[in-house]
């Protein structure tokens, strides 16, 4: 797994490539913690480019989820496809977090959460 992160304004980006799961969501996790002690407002967790997402991924993207309400920040997940979307689907989780196609909708709507 690669995380690159980018900054957008009050917003960080978080492009994730490669597989989500119990060997490295420890450091998807710690990462997600160095941001939630920023001062970003908003954060898109990009997986356009992750290919494989297994229950402890899933783990990692509820506490992000659970950590953004408790820093009152706004998050998105752009761009879930192929098998991490099923998972996401299975789990009925599409119901539950916010999902944007694409990175450019996820700071859209940043950007009218901030106005």
């Amino acid at each position: 797994m690669t995380i690159d992160i980018q900054e957008e304004g009050t917003s960080i980006i978080l492009k994730i490539a490669g597989d989500v799961d119990l060997f490295s969501s420890k450091e998807l996790k710690e990462k997600l913690m160095e941001i939630f002690e920023g001062a970003f407002v908003g954060i898109v967790l990009d997986m356009e480019e992750v290919s494989y997402l297994d229950s402890m991924g899933v783990g990692c993207l509820l506490f992000a989820f659970s950590e953004s309400k408790k820093k009152h920040k706004s998050i998105f997940f752009s761009s879930i496809i192929g098998m991490p979307r099923k998972v996401i689907q299975l789990t009925k989780l599409d119901n539950y977090f916010p999902l944007v196609e694409s990175i450019d909708v996820a700071l859209t709507r940043l950007g009218k959460a901030d106005e």
